[in-house]
């Protein structure tokens, strides 16, 4: 068992291997964004806009900048925002029941899950 763990956990040096991503990270989601936002394409400005909010989301994704989640969102809200999307669109994949139905069953289990609950009912 205790080789299991140890196995499973990495070691310093190889975390610090991997340091260089979160820097990297920021620098590509913002630099790289940047750029095809104000790039002379030829294409109409929302959908330029559009492609350059949905770059910064899969490189923030790519590099584990933030939490997956809060990249999710924030890009939504880039969408709302700088007025490429209306509202009701951005966040359409938030109204429907179902994704708001997960949520709640995943707080649930965490909740379970943090108090013991889960725990105690199980051995009961």
């Amino acid at each position: 068992m205790a080789d299991a763990l140890t196995a499973s956990v990495a070691p310093s040096s190889q975390k610090k291997a991997l340091g260089w991503r979160k820097p990297a990270g920021w620098v590509l989601m913002t630099a790289v964004p940047t750029a095809v936002w104000f790039a002379p394409l030829d294409l109409q400005a929302s959908a330029k806009h559009a492609i350059a909010i949905t770059l910064f989301m899969i490189i923030g994704w790519a590099f584990e900048v933030l939490d997956p989640g809060l990249i999710g969102i924030l890009g939504c809200y880039l969408f709302w925002a700088l007025g490429v999307a209306k509202v009701d669109v951005a966040f359409s994949g938030f109204a429907d029941d179902t994704a708001w139905f997960v949520v709640g069953a995943i707080l649930f289990g965490a909740m379970a899950e943090r108090s013991g609950l889960a725990r105690r009912i199980a051995y009961s």
